[in-house]
């Protein structure tokens, strides 16, 4: 079996490249399912000489773990691997003693001497990368909008978009994983505690509190749900969101434009690794970074005023330098005595986001 893998080569491909490398001989790759791992992984072994790798997936259905337990060791020392990648990789399996290891996996993964590599799905700057043929800035963020930041999904013809994504989370997740995404979508940017979903969830169907709790968390760890914890109100309600702006529409029959929105702006933040929080009347402030950010997609300069006005105190309290205010369309800029306020519509506001990676 093991000679069947080692046969298999990955040459250069047309995989458009993301913002992701990996740099370390020894990295794990995380993210959640369908996020690009893969894509990534047999990008860094297009690079390299077929036989100096070995490329194993361990959700491939040929593949018997047993014997992969068992012959892996000897196999790389037979051959001579130099890198070893293994995909869905679970710790019971021994890593023999090679040059370079890759591995992937959902999991909270941390082994002594990797690097870790978070793997999110496409930001809007990718999405150019994966869809260049719009004329404009625009339309290509209205293209956005109507499809999904999962990458697979560029490549399906637009009329089968939503029920591929359906078909993603349904072979991604078991079936009360599905039915907490599902609820989770119907609370899209709102305050929300584990405790509230268990006590809403357990009305529809029998379920265990710690069951329920296990699970929760596990999203939470794999990345398909994040929360954004108050400012300096540790126990305080959190705000819960999804991994992609769209499994709202997705999951649910509603319609709630600002929350995807929201939602949008938070994702690309996170890719950067910052520091967020929400505060009253905040959607998110970065303590580190001295700005807050405000989503309000169809918003003008009067109804910015009042909303500056409301916050102010926070915003001249916390010394933040800059307000930045995400919109579909408005732009202008206010320069006031204790802070600089830019409205940007979402296209400039997600280029200037994404050069700060």
């Amino acid at each position: 079996m093991l000679d069947a893998l080692y046969n298999l080569s990955y040459k250069k491909s047309n995989l458009i490249s993301r913002k992701y490398q990996i740099t370390s001989s020894f990295t794990i790759v995380k993210g959640a399912g369908k996020t690009g791992k893969t894509s990534i992984i047999k990008q860094y072994l297009s690079f390299l000489p077929s036989d100096s790798y070995l490329y194993i997936d361990l959700q491939d259905l040929r593949i018997d773990k047993a014997i992969i337990k068992e012959e892996l060791p000897q196999f790389c020392i037979d051959n001579k691997i130099h890198t070893l990648v293994i995909e869905a990789y679970e710790e019971d399996i021994d890593l023999p003693n090679v040059s370079a290891v890759i591995l992937s996996t959902e999991e909270d993964l941390h082994i002594e001497g990797f690097t870790r590599l978070n793997v999110y799905n496409l930001d809007f700057e990718e999405f150019l990368a994966f869809d260049s043929r719009y004329d404009t800035l625009d339309n290509a963020f209205t293209h956005f909008l109507q499809t999904s930041s999962y990458p697979e999904l560029y490549f399906v013809h637009q009329d089968h978009r939503q029920k591929q994504l359906q078909n993603i989370l349904k072979l991604s997740l078991n079936p009360l994983e599905l039915q907490i995404m599902m609820h989770s979508a119907k609370l899209l940017g709102q305050k929300v505690s584990a405790f509230q979903m268990f006590e809403r969830l357990k009305l529809q169907q029998k379920l265990s509190k710690d069951m329920f709790y296990k699970t929760f968390y596990s999203l939470m760890e794999k990345g398909y749900l994040y929360w954004v914890q108050k400012f300096e109100h540790s126990r305080a309600t959190k705000k819960l969101y999804t991994l992609d702006f769209n499994i709202k529409n997705t999951l649910t029959l509603q319609k709630d434009f600002s929350r995807l929105f929201e939602t949008l702006v938070f994702l690309e933040m996170l890719k950067r690794g910052s520091e967020i929080y929400y505060a009253d009347g905040i959607d998110f402030y970065l303590p580190k970074e001295n700005r807050i950010v405000l989503t309000m997609p169809f918003s003008n300069e009067d109804v910015l005023f009042k909303k500056i006005e409301g916050i102010e105190a926070f915003i001249i309290e916390n010394g933040v330098l800059h307000v930045e205010v995400v919109t579909m369309n408005a732009e202008t800029k206010l320069g006031l005595p204790y802070a600089i306020v830019d409205m940007m519509p979402f296209v400039k506001w997600a280029i200037v986001e994404g050069e700060e990676d």
